[in-house]
This record gives C-alpha cells, structure tokens and sequence, in this order.
C-alpha cells in the first residue's frame, strides 16, 4: 500500500517558499545522504543486510518525494492528489 505523500509535500513546498536557497540545499543533502545509505548497503555485513537495505529504501523514497514536491504540488491543484513518481 503506497504511503499518502501530501503532507510532507505541503510542508515542503511551505518551507521552499520560506528560503528557497536553503530548500535547495537541503533536498541536495539529503539526496547525497540516501546515496551514501546505498553505497553503505551494498557495503553491509550479511546480518545487517535487511536494515542497511530499508535505510537505503526509506532515504531514496524520502529523497524523492522532497525533490519532486513542486510537481507533486502541481498536480495536488490540477487534480487534488499527489502522484508520485
């Protein structure tokens, strides 16, 4: 079941508008942040595997929805639900 990202999409586009600069400096760092967790996860020791895998899983998802907000948001008003890529 996809997880509903409306929220976090309103709080960001709310924060972008705030300190657009910094919005993007965030969204880069967390974006670099989830590539490290993938470079970590295929680094993994076998018993931590599964964790390191739904780290790197959860920071992608998260980077995503933070990069795409605008779009999100776009289409939140032409059709009142984020869709997301």
């Amino acid at each position: 079941m996809p997880v509903n990202p409306r929220p976090v999409v309103e709080a960001a586009m709310l924060l972008r508008a705030m300190a657009p600069g910094e919005w993007d400096r965030f969204v880069q760092a967390v974006r670099g942040y989830a590539a490290e967790a993938n470079v970590e996860m295929l680094r993994s020791e076998p018993a931590l595997l599964l964790r390191a895998q739904g780290v790197a899983v959860a920071l992608n998802e998260l980077s995503s929805v933070l990069a795409t907000a605008p779009q999100a948001m776009d289409r939140m008003r032409t059709n009142g639900r984020p869709t997301h890529p």
